[in-house]
């Protein structure tokens, strides 16, 4: 971790009632703070402010991908992307008007030393931003991206059409097959960090935010210290839900709606982790 970040997040954290009372903060916030606000990301992860300081590092082959139809894009996407020499490679999607060409934004995902992913999401002027535009991509804010790519090259998952001037799908798809088993075998010959045979860590991570940032009154009355019956009592007005991904996390209550019935105030979350946010928190700057 930064120390930067390190030495101004920490104190933040402390200084907060739950911290103050008991010592410890619920580690369902902890994770939703370090990846679902995308500052705190950004900043550890390392993401450079602007798009240039990323493609300048790498050398960008010529050839191109083309994909008109995303699982993730409502545009066109182009997509460009480095030679892999170890865990050193580039891929910059370009979010396109099919007509006009115009670029809406850029995504970026680079391979790091330890194996992991980095994701960057950046406007048309290649300024860093905080979550892709829903009007243009689904693909929301960084930690939609580690939870869709689960720190691997994705393949393209519908059929696309050949474009003039760009590689066919076929050679496309190919080669980032290719780029994704060479990727793979590196990771799992690692002999220290992380062991990327544990695939199953990936989801328990979810599981950590997404029962924070919906959890369940069972979780609730735990993480609140306060016996079952009186959280339902007070909860007692607000509606449930079933989270369709893990529905045997049962019914669940949204995070921002009842955040203010806990006894000991937490520091803040932004008020989604995956999508772009109505709230979104930066205690860097804060």
């Amino acid at each position: 971790m930064p120390l930067c970040y390190y030495r101004n997040y920490t104190p933040k954290i402390k200084a907060s009632e739950e911290y103050r009372i008991n010592n410890n903060i619920d580690l369902g916030r902890y994770v939703s703070l370090l990846i679902g606000a995308s500052e705190h990301y950004y900043e550890i992860i390392g993401t450079p402010k602007r798009l240039e300081n990323i493609i300048n590092y790498y050398t960008l082959k010529p050839e191109k991908g083309y994909v008109n139809n995303s699982n993730v894009s409502f545009e066109h996407r182009i997509i460009q992307f480095s030679e892999q020499s170890g865990f050193n490679q580039v891929f910059l999607s370009e979010e396109i008007d099919p007509i006009t060409k115009e670029i809406f934004e850029y995504e970026t995902i680079e391979l790091l030393p330890n194996g992991q992913l980095r994701f960057g999401i950046f406007d048309k002027n290649g300024d860093r931003i905080n979550a892709a535009d829903p009007s243009h991509s689904a693909a929301g804010k960084p930690a939609k991206c580690m939870w869709c790519h689960e720190s691997t090259i994705n393949q393209m998952f519908s059929p696309q059409l050949d474009f003039v001037g760009y590689l066919t799908a076929t050679n496309f798809q190919n080669i980032l097959i290719g780029y994704r088993e060479s990727n793979r075998a590196q990771k799992l010959a690692l002999t220290d960090g992380v062991d990327y045979s544990q695939t199953q860590q990936h989801t328990l991570t979810e599981l950590l935010y997404i029962s924070f940032m919906e959890p369940s009154a069972e979780r609730l009355s735990t993480e609140w210290n306060l016996p079952l019956a009186e959280v339902q009592t007070r909860l007692s007005g607000f509606s449930t839900h079933i989270y369709e991904e893990f529905p045997f996390l049962g019914e669940l209550y949204y995070r921002k709606d009842i955040e203010n019935l806990a006894p000991l105030a937490g520091l803040s979350v932004s008020s989604s982790v995956r999508e772009s946010s109505l709230i979104e928190v930066n205690h860097l700057s804060e």
